[in-house]
């Protein structure tokens, strides 16, 4: 019983401590600075909930790296796949191999063509990025990808055309491309 009492406790302060930090933010972005950003990405990694229910981290912490604007000009939605695999190796690379602190915008690129996450992986593994980034699980069907061991890559949507952003997310410690 009182192992029950202990685990209740230490939920509940997680829970209170998560309210005010939301309250904070709310409040007063800017009032956070570096330590809250690291307080909040910290909480929001030990908090047990799946990662889509988890709330993004507030404005004031993403880290501008100079976004980058990129026009691609493919001729094939394969080719596509292989600039769009290129550049989340990028930004991974910059986010310190997913060890970054602060989230990020890392590249917004444009094309008339459109991919697939099932093109991105099989890009990924064909330029050996799987070996630093892995997308082993296609997000929308849940299916597996043969690339690496984790699912650091997050592509929400089933189909990318038109703008492409690649971010990322520390909190999560992923590339997201929307």
């Amino acid at each position: 019983m009182m192992i029950f009492r202990i685990i209740a406790f230490i939920v509940i302060a997680f829970a209170a401590v998560a309210v005010l930090l939301s309250i904070v933010t709310a409040v007063a972005p800017s009032f956070m600075g570096q330590a809250g950003c690291q307080l909040s990405q910290s909480i929001l990694g030990m908090v047990p909930i799946p990662a889509q229910s988890k709330p993004s981290l507030p404005a004031s912490c993403l880290l501008d790296q100079g976004l980058q604007r990129v026009k691609l000009d493919v001729a094939t939605n394969k080719e596509l796949a292989e600039k769009v695999a290129q550049y989340i190796g990028q930004c991974w690379g910059s986010a310190d191999m997913g060890r970054g602190a602060r989230s990020f915008l890392c590249f917004e690129l444009y094309s008339d063509k459109s991919t697939n996450e099932q093109a991105i992986a099989d890009a990924m593994s064909q330029f050996n990025i799987c070996s630093r980034i892995g997308d082993n699980k296609i997000d929308t069907t849940g299916e597996p990808a043969d690339c690496g061991s984790a699912n650091s890559v997050f592509i929400g949507s089933g189909e990318l055309t038109g703008t492409i952003l690649i971010k990322y997310e520390a909190g999560e410690q992923r590339i997201a491309v929307s």
